[in-house]
C-alpha cells in the first residue's frame, strides 16, 4: 500500500516557560490553532503518489519511475522499491526515468489572474555510493519516447522481463525501440542534449539513511506541457555526469512502503507554487501572523545553499505548527513585490542593506543579523550554516524548544510580531561537537547547533565539519607492517630496543616526509577535508627514549624519562624535574606536516591530542597557527568538578598561549558503566563556560557514545548542546526548563535529584574518573544514605505523573540509575564460592533488591534501552543486574593436586583454579557488583562484550574429571565448551565448538580472557619460543609501569605454546594452543587491575550454516621452572 503524505511533531506539548520573563509578554495572546482554511496569495500543492488536495481529492496516483539498466537490458523494473542511477565496477550503467501527470493541475496554467511561479522536484535517496557529493543531470525526454510503460511485476525482478515495458532496450519490449539509441542513450533523439535541471548527491556514504535531497527546479514551461498536452509527456531522464567506477545514488521510489528507516516518507515529491488573487483583505505589515494568517512570503535567493533552503522550511514549518499560518516559500526570482511582505533568509537583493560586504565576510560560515526592514524581516548570514542558526534563534525566542529528537515543545498562537530588536551574532565556539547515544539524529543535531565530526550532517541539514580519521590516527598513518622495512621509524623503548609498538621516532626525517607525504595524498584524493587527525594512538604511556627525541624534550623543558606517565598524576602539569615533556615531540612532528601542507591546503587544519602523557604543553615551542591542539579535558582527573578542580584550567592556559586555536575534550560520563548515578550535570555544563572565558575556539564531549540509552542521557545532550552554543546562558534555567518539558510535574523532584546530587559531591569532595565504572571508586559518591534519599525524590516523581502516561514512562527511564545503585550497594563486597553456588548478593539482601532488579530489566524493556557500558551491549538475560538477581550453583573437578570451579549460569566461568604448587586460586575473582568479570571466559567475537562471555550455559555432562556446557549465544552461534582436568589437577584442557545453528553466515573470531591474579603471577615474566628452540625471556613489567601488553601473530612463533614464569618461586604458567586457529598472543600486565593475562585471539571464520570451528588449547602448571627451560 502507498503511503499518503503526512506532517506531525511527535511528542509535542504546549508549554508556558514561567522562567522566561520576556516571553510572557508574547504569550498574552490566546494560545488556539488558527481556524482551518487560512488562505494565501501564494499557495503550494505538493504531488506524491497518494497525496490528497483540492486538485487530488481521491489520492494523487500519477507519477510514474523505472530504472533501465544495461546490467539487465531487457529486465522490467518498475515495481521497484529503489532505483539505482549510476555505474558499477563493470562498466554497465543505470539511469532513472519519472513522468509526472499534470493533468488535474491544468487550470493553474489557464486560468485568467493565476500565475504559475515555481516548479521544484525533491528526491529522496538512501545511500550514496562510492564517491560523495556526485553530479547528475535531469533531462526531458523528446515526444518520440513518450510511449513508453512501466511494468506491472513486483520489485526485484532484476532477470525478469515483460513484453511492453520498458527496459533499457526499448520503451515497451518488444513493441517499440528508444527512438535513438539503447538506454535511451541519444542525446537529441531520445532526450534534450541542454539538462533542464542538476542536482548533486550528499556526502552521507554510510547507507541506510533515508533523507531528501535538496529540491531542484523544473521550467515551468515543460510543467504547462505536461499540464495541457498530456499525450505528449514523455517524462524526464536522469543520469550521472560520471557514468563509469563504482558510484552512484539508490533513489527511493514510490512504491517504497517499508515504515523502518522512515523509507515510506522519502518518496518523490514534486511542489508546484502559484500566485491567485486573495479575496480577503491580507493581515497588516509588520505583523507577521495575525488570527492565523500572513502576508509575508519567505524569500530566498535565487542560487540558495542546501542550509538556507533548508531554514526556510524549518521557519515555515514551525510558524504553522505554532499558528496555523503557512508562509510560501520563494526564490527571489519568482517573488514579486505585490505578493506583500517577505521574510528575506540569505544573501537576497533584499538584505543588501542589512550588512555591508566587510560585514558579511566577518560573520563566516555560521554568524547571522537579525533585522527589521521596513516591514520585511531580514536574516541574513554565513551561507552554509548563518541563516539556518538565525532561523533557530528566532524560533527559540517563541518559545520552541527541540528537548529531544521525539519532543519538541510549541506553544501555540495566534498571532505574531517582528522581533523589536536587531541582533548580530557569532558563536562563541566555532566548533561544537558531542556523542550521546540517544541524541544522535541530524534534525536535532543540526536545530541544537551541532557542527563537528561526529554529527555527520549533510549539507541538506547545514552540514557539519568534514574531519580525514578518528583521534588516534598514527597506526594508521605508520602501520605495523612498515617496522620490517623502516625499524628506524619506530619508538626505542626503556630497554634501549626498537619494538614493533604504536609509539614511533617522531624526530626522523624520513618518518615525517612518509606521514607528509600520505596525507597530501589523502588532501588531493578528497577535497572538502576540513580537518586531518595526525594524532598519538590510544592507550600509549610513553614516547621514544632515542637521544634525538630525548634531546628535542630536553630543549622545550623536558627532563629525561626513566619510565612511563604515572597515570595518577596526569592532573599536576609540570609535577617536578622528571616530567618528560612528551609533548615536545608529538608538537615538532605535527607542526612538520603543518608546515608541509599549508601551501597547497590553506583552509585545512591538522588536530592533534594533548592526552594522557602528551597533557604537558612543551615550553618555548608555539604550534602552528594551521593545527588544533585537543586537550582532554577530564583525562585522569575529577568530572564532578568543573574543570578537575582548577588543575587543568592551569594546562588550558598554557595551551591557550602557545596555540592559534585549542579544543577541550571532555568526558560527559563513564564509559564504563552508563547506568550507575554520575553527578556531574552542572558540571558538564561548567567547563563550556570555563573553557569560553580561557580563550578556547573549540568543544567536544564524549557522552555516552554507542547504542542507545544512558543515565539522564537526554538532559545530558540537551544542556551539552545549550551551553556550548551560548556559554552565557544561565545552567540552573537551562536545567529547570528542560525537567518542567521533559517530565511535566515530575520534574521539580528530577530537577532537585540532579542539583543537589552534585551539591552533596561538590561539599563531600567526592570525585569521579571516567573508568570508574569496572572498579570501586563509585562507592566514594554512591552510599546507601544517598540512594535512599534519591529513591524518595523518584518515588514523589512518579506519584505526580502517575495518570500522564508519557511523563510517567520518562520518569521510569530516569529511575533506571537508581535501581541500579539500588542493587549494586547490595551486592557482595567480594563475589563468595561456596561448595556448591557462586553468592553475589549477600544473605541479608532481601526480596526489594530482587524486585528493583526485576524493575530495571522490565524498564530498560520499556525504553528500548540496549548499552550497559561503552564496551557491553544490554542482553535482558546476560547483564549484572540480572544475574545479580540469580542464584548461581558451580560445577567442580578434581584432581590429585588441584581443583576446578565453574560458574555455568556466568557464561560458563571458571572461576577458581586452586593447585597445591601455587598455594592458592590461580584466577582473580570479579569485584562487587561485577559478575562478569574475572575468572577465565571466552567470547564469539574479539570485542568481550560479544555474545558467549555472559551466556547462560547449560550443564550436557559432569565427572570429576570432565565437564561439558552448552550454550545457544544471541548471535546464533552454539557452542559446546569442554573442560578436562588431567588426575593430577595441574593441567587444565579447554575445547570450544563454535556452530552457526543460524540459517545465515555468521562470522566468528573467538578470544580467550583469563584473568590470572596478579597476587600469584605478578613477578612473573614472558617465555616465548625462539627460532633456535629454547626460550626467549620478555620482562613485561617494570616497578614505574602501571600497565604493560605485549602481542606476537602466530604465524611468527617457533611453537604453539607460551609460558609464565616467576624465576623467584621456581614455578610457572604454560598455554598449549592449536595454532590453525589462533591469530595472536596477547599478554596483559595489570597491577591496577589485579590481574596477568594470556590471551588467544582467534582467526577469523565466516561460518555457513551448520558449519563449525574449534578453539582447543591447555594449561600446565610448571613445577619446576628452571629444570623446564633448561628442558627446552
Amino acid at each position: 500500500m502507498r503511503a499518503a503524505r503526512s506532517r506531525v511533531v511527535s511528542g509535542r506539548c504546549s508549554w508556558r516557560m514561567p522562567l522566561l520573563a520576556q516571553l510572557v509578554v508574547l504569550a498574552a495572546a490566546l494560545f488556539v490553532m488558527a481556524p482551518p482554511g487560512a488562505r494565501a496569495a501564494v499557495k503550494q500543492v505538493s504531488l506524491q503518489w497518494g497525496s490528497v488536495s483540492a486538485f487530488t481529492p481521491e489520492g494523487y496516483r500519477g507519477v510514474e519511475e523505472a530504472e533501465i539498466t544495461s546490467a539487465y537490458p531487457d529486465a522490467n523494473t518498475g515495481g521497484n522499491w529503489d532505483l539505482y542511477l549510476g555505474s558499477r565496477p563493470d562498466g554497465t550503467v543505470s539511469r532513472v526515468l519519472m513522468r509526472w501527470d499534470l493533468s488535474p493541475l491544468a487550470a493553474l496554467f489557464n486560468t485568467p489572474g493565476t500565475r504559475v511561479l515555481m516548479v521544484e522536484l525533491k528526491l529522496g535517496e538512501w545511500y550514496t555510493h562510492g564517491v560523495p557529493n556526485q553530479e547528475f543531470t535531469v533531462h526531458a525526454l523528446t515526444p518520440a519516447n513518450a510511449g513508453w510503460v512501466v511494468g506491472t511485476v513486483g520489485p526485484y525482478t532484476w532477470k525478469e522481463s515483460q513484453p511492453g515495458s520498458v527496459a533499457w532496450n526499448g520503451a515497451r519490449l518488444g513493441e517499440q525501440a528508444w527512438a535513438g539509441a539503447p538506454g535511451c542513450g541519444q542525446p537529441g533523439v531520445d532526450y534534450v542534449a541542454e539538462p533542464v535541471a542538476r542536482f548533486r548527491s550528499d556526502s552521507d556514504t554510510r547507507g541506510m539513511r533515508p533523507r531528501y535531497l535538496p529540491p531542484f527546479r523544473l521550467p515551468v514551461a515543460l510543467a504547462r506541457e505536461w499540464a495541457l498536452h498530456p499525450e505528449q509527456n514523455a517524462g524526464l531522464l536522469m543520469k550521472a555526469v560520471v557514468e563509469e567506477g563504482d558510484r552512484g545514488i539508490y533513489v527511493i521510489g514510490s512504491e517504497h512502503q517499508r515504515a523502518d528507516y522512515g523509507w515510506d516518507r522519502h518518496h518523490p515529491e514534486l511542489t508546484v507554487t502559484y500566485y491567485e488573487p486573495d479575496e480577503a483583505p491580507p493581515p497588516p505589515p509588520g505583523r507577521l501572523v495575525v488570527a492565523g494568517r500572513s502576508a509575508y512570503t519567505i524569500v530566498l535567493p535565487a542560487d540558495a545553499t542546501p542550509g538556507e533552503r533548508y531554514a526556510a522550511q524549518e521557519l515555515a514549518s514551525h510558524l504553522e505548527q505554532i499558528t496555523g499560518a503557512a508562509l510560501p516559500i520563494l526564490p527571489e526570482d519568482a517573488y514579486q513585490r505585490d505578493m506583500g511582505p517577505a521574510v528575506s533568509i540569505g544573501r537576497t537583493r533584499l538584505s543588501e542593506k542589512a550588512l555591508s560586504a566587510r560585514e558579511l565576510a566577518k560573520l563566516g560560515d555560521e554568524g547571522y543579523r537579525l533585522c527589521r526592514q521596513g516591514v520585511d524581516l531580514i536574516l541574513v548570514g554565513g551561507r552554509r550554516r548563518g541563516a539556518l542558526y538565525g532561523v533557530y534563534e528566532l524560533l527559540e525566542a517563541l518559545g520552541v524548544r527541540w528537548l529531544t529528537p521525539q519532543v519538541t515543545l510549541l506553544p501555540k498562537r495566534a498571532s505574531l510580531g517582528l522581533p523589536a530588536r536587531a541582533r548580530t551574532v557569532t558563536p562563541r565556539f566555532r566548533y561544537r561537537d558531542q556523542l550521546w547515544n540517544n541524541n544522535a539524529t541530524p534534525e536535532w543535531l543540526a536545530r541544537m547547533r551541532v557542527n563537528g565530526e561526529y554529527a555527520r550532517l549533510p549539507e541538506a541539514r547545514g552540514g557539519s565539519a568534514r574531519v580525514a580519521l578518528g583521534c588516534h590516527s598514527l597506526d594508521y598513518l605508520i602501520p605495523a607492517e612498515l617496522f620490517d622495512k623502516h625499524p628506524e621509524w619506530f619508538a626505542v623503548k626503556e630497554d634501549g630496543k626498537r619494538h614493533r609498538c604504536p609509539e614511533y621516532c617522531l624526530t626522523n626525517e624520513g618518518l615525517r616526509a612518509y606521514v607528509l607525504a600520505k596525507v597530501r595524498e589523502e588532501l588531493r584524493a578528497d577535497p572538502g577535508i576540513e580537518y586531518y587527525w595526525v594524532s598519538q594512538n590510544d592507550g600509549s604511556l610513553s614516547g621514544c627514549f632515542c637521544e634525538a627525541c630525548t634531546a628535542e624534550r630536553q630543549r622545550h623543558g623536558g627532563g629525561r624519562p626513566t619510565g612511563r606517565t604515572d597515570q595518577a598524576t596526569i592532573d599536576s602539569p609540570g609535577a617536578g624535574a622528571g616530567d618528560p615533556r612528551w609533548s615536545a615531540n608529538t608538537i615538532s612532528f605535527v607542526n612538520a606536516i603543518a608546515r608541509g601542507i599549508r601551501d597547497e591546503f590553506p583552509r585545512v587544519r591538522l588536530k592533534t591530542l594533548a592526552y594522557s602523557y602528551t597533557v604537558t604543553p612543551p615550553e618555548n615551542l608555539r604550534v602552528e597557527d594551521n593545527v588544533t591542539v585537543v586537550l582532554c579535558g577530564n583525562y585522569g582527573c575529577c568530572t564532578f568538578h568543573p574543570r578537575g578542580k582548577g588543575s587543568l584550567r592551569q594546562l588550558l592556559r598554557r595551551w591557550t598561549a602557545i596555540s592559534t586555536e585549542v579544543q577541550t575534550y571532555f568526558y560527559g560520563g563513564s564509559n564504563y558503566g552508563f547506568w550507575w548515578p554520575y553527578p556531574n550535570v552542572p558540571a558538564l555544563a561548567e567547563n563550556y563556560q570555563l573553557a569560553d572565558r580561557d580563550g578556547v575556539t573549540a568543544v567536544y564531549t564524549q557522552g555516552t557514545a554507542p547504542g542507545y540509552g544512558a543515565g539522564l542521557v537526554d538532559l545530558r545532550a540537551y544542556l551539552s548542546a545549550r551551553i556550548a552554543w551560548d556559554p552565557k546562558r544561565d545552567i540552573g534555567r537551562e536545567i529547570h526548563e528542560f525537567c518542567a518539558g521533559y517530565y511535566g510535574p515530575g520534574g521539580p523532584f528530577i530537577e532537585q535529584y540532579v542539583r543537589e546530587y552534585s551539591d552533596r559531591v561538590t561539599r563531600r569532595r567526592r570525585c569521579g574518573g571516567i573508568s570508574w565504572g569496572n572498579a570501586e571508586g563509585w562507592r566514594d559518591w554512591v552510599d546507601a544514605e544517598t540512594i535512599s534519599w534519591a529513591e524518595a525524590l523518584f518515588q514523589q516523581a512518579l506519584a505526580a505523573t502517575r495518570d500522564q502516561p508519557e511523563y510517567h514512562r520518562r520518569v521510569r527511564a530516569a529511575s533506571l540509575e537508581v535501581l541500579w545503585a539500588r542493587v549494586m550497594l547490595s551486592a557482595a563486597p567480594k563475589p563468595e564460592l561456596r561448595a556448591e553456588e557462586y553468592v553475589l548478593l549477600p544473605g541479608s539482601a532481601g526480596a526489594e533488591v530482587r524486585e528493583a532488579a526485576a524493575r530495571f530489566t522490565e524498564i530498560m524493556a520499556e525504553a528500548g534501552y540496549d548499552r550497559m557500558s561503552e564496551v557491553v551491549s544490554y542482553q535482558p538475560t546476560e547483564n549484572a543486574i540480572t544475574a545479580m538477581g540469580r542464584r548461581h550453583p558451580v560445577q567442580r573437578l578434581r584432581g590429585e593436586a588441584g581443583q576446578v570451579a565453574v560458574v555455568p549460569s556466568l557464561g560458563g566461568r571458571i572461576v577458581s583454579w586452586e593447585t597445591r604448587a601455587f598455594g592458592g586460586n590461580l584466577l582473580r575473582l570479579g569485584g562487587s557488583g561485577e559478575p562478569y568479570s574475572g575468572g577465565y571466559e571466552e567470547a564469539s567475537q574479539f570485542d568481550l562484550a560479544s555474545p558467549g562471555a555472559a551466556a547462560d550455559f547449560q550443564v550436557v555432562a559432569s565427572t570429576a574429571e570432565q565437564l561439558v556446557l552448552r550454550a545457544m549465544l544471541t548471535n546464533g552461534v552454539e557452542v559446546t565448551r569442554t573442560l578436562e582436568l588431567a588426575a593430577e589437577g595441574t593441567e587444565l584442557r579447554i575445547r570450544s565448538e563454535y556452530r552457526n545453528a543460524g540459517k545465515e553466515p555468521v562470522r566468528v573470531t573467538p578470544r580467550t580472557h583469563p584473568e590470572f591474579a596478579f597476587s600469584q603471577l605478578g613477578e612473573a615474566r614472558l617465555y616465548v619460543a625462539g627460532p633456535d628452540g629454547g626460550w626467549q625471556e620478555h620482562e613485561l613489567a617494570s616497578a614505574s609501569t602501571p600497565t604493560a601488553e605485549w602481542r606476537l601473530p602466530v604465524a611468527t612463533a617457533a611453537r604453539p605454546e607460551w609460558l609464565l614464569g616467576d624465576p623467584k618461586r621456581n614455578l610457572g604458567l604454560l598455554n598449549v594452543f592449536a595454532p590453525d586457529a589462533v591469530e595472536t598472543l596477547y599478554a596483559f600486565w595489570g597491577q591496577e587491575y589485579g590481574c596477568v593475562n594470556l590471551e588467544l585471539w582467534g582467526k577469523p571464520v565466516e561460518l555457513a550454516p551448520g558449519a563449525a570451528c574449534v578453539l582447543a588449547h591447555r594449561y600446565q602448571v610448571i613445577t619446576d621452572l628452571r629444570a623446564f627451560l633448561a628442558g627446552r
